[in-house]
């Protein structure tokens, strides 16, 4: 076998479940191990998920909140690691009821939300910041909850604007 110097390194694009990886260890031994296996001990697996949310959806977040991510099953919760968001902006700023939370269904606390992204006056990302639990009785994390986009209180008013949500977020099996 070559060294690994003179290996040709891989893209991530080129990796499936049957790739192997291979590394040298401190002794100078040349291991591999099948990358399905490698990811299977790392325990979790970041994912990505994406909404985009039409005007009309928008003035509707407190009464209707909008599926980010679905529900992974029994026996799991869904942890968001971080959230963005594109404002398309068009001509009219989005007025009261501004207040964006990232939640999980029957959660009574946002994990993650911004104050001052659908009411900007120009088109712009933004990243959101995590919420917290503020009290001890309250959660944001929820076993087999949707993740969903919505308003704090109220739904928005005016406003004329599509937005997007990213969010990157792993899958905790309890």
């Amino acid at each position: 076998m070559p060294a690994i110097e003179q290996l040709t390194e891989a893209n991530t694009a080129e990796l499936t479940e049957d790739s192997y990886i291979v590394w040298n260890t401190e002794e100078g031994i040349t291991k591999k191990a099948k990358w399905s296996d490698v990811m299977s001990n790392l325990q979790c697996e970041i994912k990505c998920a994406s909404v985009n949310i039409p005007t009309a959806s928008v003035l509707t977040l407190n009464a209707t909140p909008v599926q980010l991510v679905a529900a992974a099953g029994a026996g799991t919760l869904i942890d968001i690691i971080s959230v963005s968001g594109h404002l398309d902006y068009q001509t009219t700023p989005y007025a009261t009821n501004v207040d964006l939370e990232i939640i999980a269904s029957g959660a009574s606390v946002a994990q993650f939300g911004s104050s001052f992204f659908i009411n900007g006056t120009v088109a712009k990302y933004d990243k959101f910041e995590p919420t917290g639990v503020a009290v001890v009785s309250n959660d944001n994390m929820v076993a087999n909850a949707d993740i969903n986009v919505k308003v704090r209180a109220g739904d928005p008013t005016a406003g004329d604007s599509d937005i997007t949500i990213y969010a990157l977020y792993r899958v905790i099996t309890l």
